[in-house]
């Protein structure tokens, strides 16, 4: 006769129906916020001439063929979270991860041209390897990994610092939350902010 223990009966009951629930309830609010533009009037910038990675290259090792990426994600324009963005490839930047990986991407992207009057500005961006500060034990929760610079014809500036945990969530990883350690939550991030709108993977 063989002894079920309540820990293996949690996990048969997180893995068969709570977790795929979460999953599925995750993905069609992906949906939701794709089947109806909630924009007017709005325009999409070109990033094309600063595109340095494609969707299918992998999202960490070059030497690791089944490494993730983003290969799933059509080209085009596109709704997502109910604003249309002009997917055209990755702008990638060099991060922590990165240096261990021995990957050559910039550490910053300068003079992207918008040349237009904007009342709110969004963005469409991720990160990964934000699990951790410089260990797997160390959470990076409210640490800065990236910086919005807007420049404006008058000589101003503003400055948006993009947070891990707080603007944008590790890429990889699960898409359902009960039981999940803070530190491995991997769903989306949505925060407004005056003027910006950022949505993020």
């Amino acid at each position: 006769m063989k002894v079920i223990r309540e820990g293996e009966l949690k996990n048969n009951e997180l893995n068969t129906r709570v977790w795929p629930k979460e999953s599925a309830a995750a993905a069609q609010q992906v949906r939701l916020g794709q089947a109806t533009k909630q924009t007017s009037g709005e325009a999409t910038i070109d990033l094309q001439p600063f595109v340095n990675a494609g969707f299918s290259a992998p999202i960490a090792s070059r030497k690791r063929a089944n490494e993730g990426n983003l290969s799933d994600l059509p080209a085009g324009i596109h709704t997502y979270g109910g604003v249309p963005f002009d997917v055209e490839g990755r702008l990638q930047l060099m991060g922590r991860g990165y240096c261990k990986w021995n990957q050559p991407f910039p550490t910053k992207i300068r003079s992207i041209p918008v040349h237009r009057k904007c009342e709110r500005l969004h963005f469409l961006h991720g990160a990964s390897f934000v699990d951790s500060e410089d260990s797997d034990d160390e959470p990076a929760d409210g640490r800065e990994i990236a910086r919005l610079v807007v420049r404006y014809t008058d000589g101003s500036h503003a400055e948006l610092g993009i947070a891990a945990r707080t603007d944008v969530l590790e890429c990889h990883g699960p898409t359902y939350t009960t039981d999940v350690d803070s530190r491995n939550r991997y769903t989306t991030s949505h925060r407004r902010r005056p003027g910006v709108d950022q949505r993020h993977s």
